[in-house]
């Protein structure tokens, strides 16, 4: 999935703070209860405040079965360190990925989350720069008003 780098997040003011409400059921109705958790930033959550956090629009189909979607925005933090089994984007030659890192032993693959697409398996001497690591993935449910 080739991604496009938006740039660094940035901060104008003081973040708006929204109510934050404990839990909603995804299956049966549950009693609402009367109260909510202090009021919590967006930004706060996705932790926008760090020099390193930056967006990432991802483009192409081969991270869905990950939940990552065409014209998707990632939250990316480039002073975290990548892990096998974390979601990445990463420049193999001019082009940015994002794709799971796989890491066994002296191989490293990048991996897409598509079963239509291939694993790419990086050889002796190929290139490969973890740009950063996807925390967030902001995802569009719906039509704009």
């Amino acid at each position: 999935m080739p991604a496009d780098i938006l740039g660094p997040l940035a901060m104008a003011g003081e973040p708006a703070r929204l109510s934050l409400y404990p839990e909603a059921s995804c299956g049966f109705p549950s009693p609402a209860e009367a109260w909510s958790e202090p009021p919590l930033s967006l930004d706060d959550l996705v932790r926008v405040r760090e020099p390193s956090t930056f967006l990432v629009r991802a483009r192409g189909d081969s991270m869905i079965e990950a939940g990552i979607y065409p014209d998707d925005v990632l939250v990316v933090d480039r002073a975290r360190q990548a892990r096998s089994g974390d979601v990445v984007v990463a420049r193999v030659g001019s082009e940015f990925l994002v794709k799971t890192l796989v890491i066994d032993g002296d191989r490293v693959s990048l991996v897409p989350q598509n079963r239509h697409h291939r694993p790419i398996v990086l050889g002796d001497g190929e290139e490969l720069e973890v740009w950063g690591v996807a925390t967030w993935n902001l995802h569009h449910l719906g039509s704009s008003p």
